[in-house]
């Protein structure tokens, strides 16, 4: 158990790093629409903690044709249909929570509420629908995620040397707040990490199957006759007890 525990801490504060949105103060959140003047059937629904900022936000993946987002649906839509002068962004409502998830949720609500046409995927899965994705996909995304720690573990291993007082100071920051979460969620984090790090062993059994056949069978050739009289004294042992 101390050792799921320890596991826990370092995914937990690497997450905190990687993720920089967890400093974002969600106490400012609101809930707003993008809504088309001449047409109310064409709405996307979102969440922001500055409406200004990401107002412009949406203008400019619009607009500017070398902005990583000026493919994507919603601004590709927006285009097919006057451009964002045609539309109005509307805050619907304060929602003040406490993280992304919390804004996820309400979100995913008045999406479904308000019929939202232009989001292209949902905000918020509940735990079972990801458990179950996961489960209908397992071998894709477990191939993906050895690809990605391929292809990325210098960036990785750089980025942790870059932003490990950062790591330092959060923890020191937030310890309260980190070991009331841990308490109130033991259980489920416990659970989810032995799963997680159970079907890790299992992945790499099946990647190394036959290095590792070829270790054991070395070390049984090298310790054979060790082996055998361990297996000869147990036997006999036992058959005194019966």
């Amino acid at each position: 158990m101390i050792l799921y525990i320890i596991i826990y801490y370092i995914i937990y504060y690497y997450n905190l790093l990687k993720m920089p949105k967890i400093s974002i103060d969600y106490s400012n959140c609101s809930i707003y629409k993008l809504e088309h003047i001449e047409d109310e059937t064409l709405i996307y629904v979102g969440h922001t903690t500055n409406f200004k900022q990401r107002k412009a936000q949406h203008k400019k993946c619009c607009n500017n044709e070398n902005n990583k987002g000026f493919n994507c649906k919603l601004y590709t839509m927006m285009r097919a249909n006057g451009g964002f002068e045609m539309f109005k962004m509307i805050e619907i409502e304060k929602y003040k929570c406490f993280d992304r998830r919390e804004a996820d949720k309400r979100e995913n609500e008045l999406m479904k509420e308000l019929k939202a046409s232009m989001n292209k995927n949902r905000s918020f899965v509940t735990e079972e629908e990801n458990k179950q994705y996961y489960e209908y996909n397992k071998e894709k995304i477990l191939k993906k995620q050895k690809e990605y720690y391929d292809d990325n573990k210098d960036k990785s291993k750089q980025y942790y040397e870059d932003n490990k007082d950062k790591k330092k100071q959060y923890r020191e920051d937030n310890k309260d707040k980190i070991k009331q979460y841990y308490e109130d969620n033991k259980d489920k984090i416990l659970k989810q990490h032995k799963e997680y790090y159970e079907e890790k062993a299992k992945q790499y059994y099946e990647d190394n199957k036959d290095k590792i056949l070829k270790k054991k069978k070395e070390y049984y050739e090298e310790n054979k006759d060790k082996i055998l009289k361990k297996k000869k004294e147990y036997y006999e042992e036992n058959n005194k007890k019966s």
